[in-house]
């Protein structure tokens, strides 16, 4: 497993626009962080929210890029590079996405002490997006439209309810979290969804990848 993750690591620096996701992430990265402590104060976590799983979503992006190449069609280890190296780097990208949220959380709350309970909620939910979005990558570069069309809906929703205090999405499924539990079920998601995203691209490995899956200029070499 370490294996893979080093060689999925190692294999990035040859997709296709390292350097200007890279740009890109750093700078969401940033912005994500101010919007993050602004939107703790005002309630709306909707902008900082949508920007960390913006920049969670960048490298398997890359990654994926690498499946085009023909000597990655020949290689014998592409199973790999479409399956378990893909749900490892998404796993290790989340996760620190997310652990980035709790630091995040813990600056707010010493800002607002009294956001703690949907401080919490939103947490849950943003493992909750972030699980969905691994399950979406394991079938999007085989099936983009269609696994788009079932996602896109399910993330809207989900961010239109990560304000704190006022998370409508876990206050309809009545959950009563504190920010310790929503951190290790948070966790526990993640996990859940590399799974997830492990097995599902297993089953859909043999389908060819979708042209709708790369970006304009790759789709041109497919």
């Amino acid at each position: 497993m370490m294996n893979d993750w080093k060689l999925g690591i190692k294999m990035m620096r040859y997709g296709y626009g390292i350097k200007t996701n890279c740009i890109v992430g750093g700078i969401t990265v940033v912005l994500g962080i101010g919007a993050a402590v602004l939107g703790g104060i005002s309630g709306n976590m909707f902008p900082a929210d949508y920007m960390m799983l913006v920049v969670g979503m960048l490298p398997v992006q890359v990654l994926f890029s690498l499946n085009i190449t023909g000597m990655v069609q020949a290689s014998p280890g592409k199973k790999r590079l479409q399956t378990r190296i893909p749900a490892l780097i998404n796993f290790s990208v989340m996760t620190v996405v997310y652990l980035a949220e709790i630091l995040i959380s813990g600056i707010i709350l010493l800002i607002q002490p009294q956001s703690r309970e949907g401080m919490g909620k939103n947490l849950l939910l943003m493992a909750v997006l972030m699980a969905a979005i691994m399950l979406y990558t394991g079938v999007a570069y085989k099936y983009f439209i269609i696994s788009s069309l079932c996602v896109v809906p399910v993330i809207c929703i989900g961010l239109s309810g990560g304000i704190i205090g006022d998370s409508r999405l876990t206050d309809f499924l009545a959950i009563d979290i504190s920010l310790g539990q929503a951190v290790a079920a948070g966790l526990a998601l993640l996990i859940a969804g590399a799974l997830g995203q492990y097995l599902i691209s297993l089953l859909i490995y043999r389908a060819p990848l979708d042209k709708m899956g790369q970006v304009a200029p790759l789709r041109r070499l497919m």
